[in-house]
C-alpha cells in the first residue's frame, strides 16, 4: 500500500474547473493571466440576431465556467483575490481535477469546429440502435473521441452529457456517427 500515489500531489499543477459570476468569465480569464495563472476559457462563434442585423460574436463554450491550472493548495487563494471567480467544481467534496487529455480532446475539438457553429454540430445516430442512457463514442466528426450518456434522442439531435466534465452537448444528427460503448 506505500506505493500508492494520491491523484493530486500537494505541490503539483493540475486544472480545476471554476464557476464564474455570470457573464464574466473573459474578465476573470484577463484576470488570472495578470496574477501569472494558466487559464482555459473555450470559445466559441454563434450567430446572433438583433431586430436590425445578425452578428457573429464569440462566447464561451462553458457559460459561467473557467479552466484554471493551479495546485490544489492555491485554490481557495484564488477564489478570494480573483474577482468574479465563485467557487471551484467539487466532487466528493474535493475540488474536481480535470485530467490533461480533457483539456486536450475540448482544444482539439474547438479546432476542428473553427469557422463552425458548435451549437448546429451535427450527428448521425443509428437511432434504433442508440438508447437513451446509452454510453456511447463520437466515431467521427469535430466531437470524434467524445464519450458520453445519451440524454435525448429526436430526429434532429442527440443530446450526450460528456463523462469528464459532467456538461451537456448539444449535438444535430447529420453525417457523424456515434458508436454504443
Amino acid at each position: 500500500m506505500e506505493n500508492v500515489k494520491p491523484l493530486v500531489e500537494k505541490g503539483e499543477d493540475e486544472w480545476f474547473l471554476f464557476y464564474t459570476a455570470p457573464r464574466a468569465e473573459k474578465k476573470v480569464e484577463e484576470r488570472l493571466k495578470l496574477r501569472a495563472f494558466e487559464s482555459f476559457l473555450p470559445i466559441h462563434k454563434v450567430k446572433r440576431k438583433w431586430s436590425d442585423r445578425v452578428k457573429i460574436v464569440e462566447e464561451p463554450l462553458y457559460r459561467g465556467y473557467i479552466f484554471v491550472r493551479c495546485k490544489k493548495v492555491e485554490i481557495y487563494d484564488l477564489i478570494k483575490t480573483i474577482f468574479g471567480l465563485i467557487s471551484v467544481v467539487v466532487h466528493d467534496k474535493e475540488p474536481a481535477f480535470i485530467k490533461n487529455k480533457d483539456i486536450e480532446l475540448i482544444r482539439q475539438f474547438l479546432s476542428k469546429a473553427e469557422g463552425e457553429q458548435i451549437h448546429s454540430e451535427n450527428i448521425e445516430s443509428k437511432a434504433e440502435l442508440i438508447d437513451v442512457d446509452d454510453t456511447v463514442r463520437v466515431i467521427s466528426g469535430t466531437m470524434s473521441g467524445y464519450k458520453g450518456v445519451v440524454m435525448s434522442i429526436t430526429k434532429s439531435r442527440v443530446v450526450l452529457v460528456v463523462d469528464s466534465i459532467g456538461k451537456k452537448f448539444e449535438l444535430h444528427i447529420d453525417n457523424v456517427e456515434l458508436e454504443e460503448k
